[in-house]
C-alpha cells in the first residue's frame, strides 16, 4: 500500500524533510517509507547510492550509506518557512526572505545566508522563474 503524506512534510535546513532526517541509514529509509521507491547502488566511490520515489530522492555516503542530500521536486507539498516550496515564483520571497544566486552552478542555485543547509534551483537565472526542486545537505 502507497501512502502520499511523505509529499508533504516540513522542510528544515541542514536537518530534515518530513520524517527523513540527514544522517538516517539507506535501511532506515526503506523501513520506513510507505511508498514505491527505487534503490540505486553505486558501485563507484566517486558516485553515491540513492533511493528516488516520486518526488522525492534520497543521496548517501557511498561509505556510510548516510543521507546526506535530500531533494525534492514535482509534486511535493511541503514547504520551507511555510512560503519557500515547489513553484514559489522567486520575486514573491524576495522582500522578506534574503536570497543569493549560486556563482558558477550550472543548475541555477539559490543560496538562502540566513539559512544554512538549503539549496534551492530554478529553471534559469531569473528572480521571476518558479523553484524547481529544493535540496537539503548535511553541513559540514
Amino acid at each position: 500500500m502507497s501512502d502520499d503524506s511523505y509529499l508533504s512534510g516540513k522542510i528544515i535546513p541542514g536537518t530534515s524533510v518530513g520524517k527523513f532526517k540527514l544522517g538516517w541509514t539507506m535501511d532506515q529509509v526503506i523501513h520506513e517509507a510507505t511508498f514505491k521507491y527505487f534503490v540505486n547502488i553505486s558501485d563507484w566511490e566517486s558516485k553515491s547510492h540513492s533511493i528516488e520515489a516520486d518526488s522525492i530522492k534520497f543521496f548517501f555516503d557511498y561509505k556510510t550509506k548516510e543521507i546526506v542530500q535530500i531533494t525534492v521536486f514535482d509534486q511535493y507539498k511541503g514547504s520551507f518557512l511555510n512560503s519557500i516550496r515547489i513553484g514559489t515564483i522567486l520575486s514573491e520571497i524576495k522582500d522578506p526572505i534574503s536570497y543569493e544566486f549560486i556563482n558558477g552552478d550550472n543548475d541555477c542555485g539559490i543560496e538562502f545566508p540566513d539559512f544554512k543547509g538549503i539549496i534551492v534551483h530554478t529553471q534559469k537565472w531569473d528572480d521571476d522563474t518558479p523553484i524547481k526542486f529544493i535540496s537539503i545537505i548535511k553541513q559540514i
